[in-house]
């Protein structure tokens, strides 16, 4: 962008500061232009490089160790693992996983004790046809 006008240079200094190297680079050369050529330019830059200096100048005092303390004293204690937790945890898994093949095993059991026909060896149909049909027609 090579133009440079009041509005776009009012907005940059108003959206990045006073300092050209926070400006965006595609228009920062034309904007430097346009602050050293217009007067009006020129005081809004001083303006603003006495705000930028009044932002830096800013500090944030560390808090106290008092505050610091009472936000430690609002936050629950995390729970501690114990080998206790951690034995009790153990069995309850070993003991869901026991169940689980006891329940595999039952339902197994039942399935295979569940009566099934006798095959008859003269049975000749299958699937795909009867098979003395099949040997018959040879």
């Amino acid at each position: 962008m090579s133009d440079m006008d009041r509005t776009r240079f009012e907005a940059i200094v108003a959206a990045y500061g006073a300092d050209p190297r926070r400006w965006p680079e595609v228009e920062r050369a034309a904007a430097e232009a346009f602050g050293r050529s217009d007067a009006a330019a020129a005081r809004l830059l001083d303006e603003e490089w006495a705000f930028d200096a009044l932002l830096l100048s800013h500090m944030v005092a560390p808090p106290s160790a008092a505050l610091a303390a009472s936000i430690v004293a609002l936050h629950p204690r995390a729970r501690v693992w114990t080998r206790a937790r951690i034995g009790w945890s153990a069995l309850l898994l070993a003991l869901t996983g026991a169940a689980g093949v006891a329940a595999g095993s039952a339902a197994t059991a039942a399935a295979l004790t569940i009566a099934t026909p006798a095959i008859d060896a003269r049975e000749t149909g299958t699937a795909f046809g009867d098979l003395a049909e099949a040997e018959i027609g040879r």
